[in-house]
């Protein structure tokens, strides 16, 4: 009797560590399946997003260039008063070696605003670009779960107007994401 009172006892003790297990055990499929939709969200926002950064940026080498040296070009004239250095060496002959000293400095001026203005346009496309690819990866490993802060981040960056051109889609499913992301079993589908 001793002996089956010992199997019993292990057999309780062998029981509660199955049903820890049990209550620990994450079914995968069902947070993959709750995690879908704000992941399909956050890759095809941050696809689009890039799509507009590459497109902007094109459009604006090609189109803008010629019009922000016009632009520029007035722009600069009017900021530094050269136009008054105009005036006065039309009044006076002698002072056209001013008038084309003022255009040398306009021009050069004007070229290095030009290309401060394109460089620093495709700088802010390339660090848009490399936020837009972590919403990209960000949704990509939402629904593999893996990775749980890229995760947040994107989520989070998503949801910021200022960073985010498609801020329609990006704060839903931002939002949707991080409520997602705070659930305790969503949190061990991840390993955290």
């Amino acid at each position: 009797m001793s002996g089956d009172f010992g199997q019993q006892q292990f057999q309780r003790q062998q029981f509660k560590h199955k049903a820890a297990d049990l209550s620990k055990a994450v079914d995968k499929d069902a947070i993959r399946e709750a995690l879908k939709l704000p992941a399909r969200g956050l890759f095809f926002s941050g696809l689009l997003s890039i799509a507009l950064v590459f497109g902007g940026t094109i459009f604006g080498l090609i189109y803008g260039s010629s019009q922000t040296e016009k632009l520029v070009d007035n722009l600069v004239w009017q900021i530094f008063g050269e136009n008054r250095v105009e005036e006065a060496s039309a009044k006076n002959k002698k002072a056209s070696k001013a008038l084309e000293a003022a255009k040398e400095r306009r021009d050069a001026q004007a070229q290095a605003v030009l290309t401060l203005s394109i460089g620093g346009g495709i700088i802010l496309a390339a660090v848009l670009s490399v936020i837009y690819c972590c919403s990209v990866a960000g949704g990509v490993l939402m629904g593999k779960l893996h990775n749980y802060k890229l995760c947040r981040a994107a989520c989070i960056m998503a949801m910021i107007p200022v960073i985010s051109p498609l801020v329609v889609v990006g704060i839903p499913f931002g939002f949707m994401g991080l409520m997602k992301l705070k659930r305790p079993e969503i949190k061990r589908g991840f390993g955290n």
